[in-house]
């Protein structure tokens, strides 16, 4: 363990018997369970947010998250010389079984009712039609900027053939969002980050990670993200999630939306004609070849 790493944790006063370090950060055996040590990239207001998030869930009944481990003063974090650390619980865990991703949901429709309550001056998230509009316009001016230019690479061509499709889509989506709902729902904290390896499975259940993205948000955001990311049925969660948090009528209608959006295709987009190139990343070429693959 390297030296800023040590003196972070000697200024959490956590006495450390044992060390496995993982992707960067350390996971230390302590009397306190589990830990893991990293250093911080989020904004500092990012992770106080968290932290407020996450004692307010414990205290709302819903303990299972990566709690901070805070110093005699009660901060989340410590700077030591220009690099800042966090020190979060982390017990031993399992990933989460794909092929039943019920209790995973119920998890998410708990963690919901948790956060309803929960107030922090944080600005909201964009809606999500904002969202779209701002993918149809990066879309636009990416099909732009490519009929200007007298030479194409394999991406724009490959880009060109299949826009039309993702266009549509678009518009699809955006039609369906507004004959719903979806505009009369409340916005509460949500996770914003949902991944299926920010859910794993720990003795005492399902355990909720990194919330550093957590804002305001309409709670089928998460719902779409969890979906999309764990390939679950969307018949199948809907009625898991809507059993522990009611959800609108039309939620069917409003999640279908979300989910025809083509999210990772316009991050691509984004990506790729952020700056000038002379050159085209195979790893962005790859992936816009395996987006369009799928049906």
């Amino acid at each position: 363990m390297g030296d800023g790493f040590a003196a972070a944790l000697a200024h959490f006063g956590v006495e450390c018997t044992d060390t496995v370090k993982e992707r960067g950060a350390f996971y230390c055996t302590t009397p306190r369970g589990r830990l893991r040590l990293a250093k911080a990239n989020d904004p500092i207001d990012a992770i106080q947010c968290a932290h407020a998030l996450k004692e307010h869930l414990a205290q709302a009944g819903f303990p299972l998250t990566d709690r901070y481990v805070v110093d005699a003063e009660g901060t989340p974090f410590v700077h030591i010389g220009t690099d800042c650390y966090t020190l979060l619980h982390a017990p031993e865990s399992t990933p989460l079984d794909p092929a039943d991703p019920a209790q995973a949901l119920q998890t998410l429709a708990s963690f919901h009712v948790a956060a309803r309550s929960f107030l922090h001056p944080a600005p909201p998230a964009p809606s999500l039609a904002e969202n779209f509009l701002r993918g149809k316009e990066t879309l636009a001016a990416a099909l732009k900027q490519i009929r200007k230019q007298k030479q194409r690479s394999d991406f724009d061509i490959l880009l060109l053939k299949n826009a039309p499709q993702y266009e549509a889509r678009i518009s699809d989506a955006l039609a369906q969002l507004g004959a719903s709902s979806y505009a009369a729902l409340p916005q509460q904290f949500c996770h914003n980050l949902v991944k299926d390896d920010h859910f794993s499975c720990t003795q005492g259940g399902i355990f909720m990670s990194h919330f550093t993205a957590a804002a305001p948000q309409v709670v089928l955001h998460d719902l779409a993200l969890f979906v999309r990311h764990f390939a679950a049925p969307q018949d199948a969660a809907l009625d898991a999630y809507h059993a522990v948090n009611p959800l609108p009528r039309d939620a069917a209608d409003i999640l279908g939306a979300l989910l025809a959006y083509p999210t990772n295709f316009i991050h691509i987009v984004e990506q790729y004609y952020a700056k000038k190139r002379t050159w085209i990343p195979g790893a962005l070429i790859k992936r816009l070849e395996e987006e369009v693959a799928i049906p």
